[in-house]
């Protein structure tokens, strides 16, 4: 049975990688099995380079073409720590896979819950003799409708939490560059009340990102022209800091401010 002490009042982070165009890719190539599970069994690699650092990692979920990482974290300064090593460490298996000169192409994205209160609750089911985890709540319904609508080949959409702990407790100069872009708002469904959403995008090399962008995301998305016009050098931590601390008071998202709140308070 599941010690539910250990897993409430405790802050996930989460990482979803999601194969691109997967149906398609099934009707043309001719050993599409060989080449999915290959992708799946790959991604294990960042499963174990993070254990290796003695960090709490696990599978949360494979849901058909998309494979979900989870880390348990005991404090909130770990945040940085444990994003960083888990973002690089998607880099390079993007790197090595990508090298391979295979037609697969996916998206990530990543995330924060608290489980506290009825806020994310966690909750097991059992099939045979093992219980599976699972959680309810706002961020992990935040966390799954940026990933379906903000993420794009090759790129890391973050929730707003997620980034503000990035830039809040961040090392050094806040004024230094930001490796997280605001690419405007838009709705979510379901999310903060009808209230636009801001879109945020994470990365440390914005070269090799826009390398791994396809031709049609250059030429059509919105998103990614964004991304390509963003000034870099004048994309700083301290001003996009600003930024989402005005869209939480403007509007008005108290819930926001007490889930923020309550991630500080978890301290080892």
């Amino acid at each position: 049975m599941t010690d539910y002490s250990k897993i409430i009042n405790k802050i996930y982070l989460f990482l979803s990688i999601d194969l691109i165009d997967s149906t398609k890719l099934k009707s043309i190539l001719d050993n599409w099995q060989k080449e999915f599970y290959d992708f799946l069994l790959s991604s294990y690699l960042i499963k174990k380079r993070l254990s290796d650092n003695s960090i709490n990692i696990n599978i949360f979920k494979v849901l058909g073409d998309e494979i979900i990482f989870i880390i348990k974290l005991d404090d909130y300064k770990d945040i940085i720590k444990d994003f960083s090593l888990l973002y690089n460490s998607l880099m390079d298996f993007q790197e090595n896979y990508l090298i391979k000169d295979i037609k697969l192409k996916f998206k990530t994205s990543s995330w924060i819950i608290h489980t506290k209160d009825k806020l994310n609750m966690p909750f097991t089911m059992e099939e045979s003799s093992n219980e599976i985890l699972d959680f309810i709540g706002p961020q992990m319904d935040e966390g799954f409708r940026i990933a379906k609508s903000f993420s794009r080949c090759g790129q890391t959409v973050i929730s707003l939490e997620l980034a503000y702990f990035l830039l809040n407790n961040k090392k050094g100069s806040i004024d230094e560059i930001s490796p997280i872009y605001f690419l405007g708002m838009d709705e979510l469904k379901g999310v903060w009340n009808g209230n636009k959403y801001p879109i945020l995008w994470y990365s440390i090399d914005t070269i090799k990102s826009i390398n791994l962008m396809n031709y049609e995301q250059i030429e059509f998305c919105n998103l990614s022209k964004k991304f390509i016009s963003i000034d870099k050098k004048n994309n700083k931590s301290v001003d996009i800091l600003k930024l989402l601390n005005k869209i939480i008071s403007d509007n008005y998202l108290l819930e926001l401010e007490k889930r923020i709140k309550n991630i500080e308070s978890i301290v080892n």
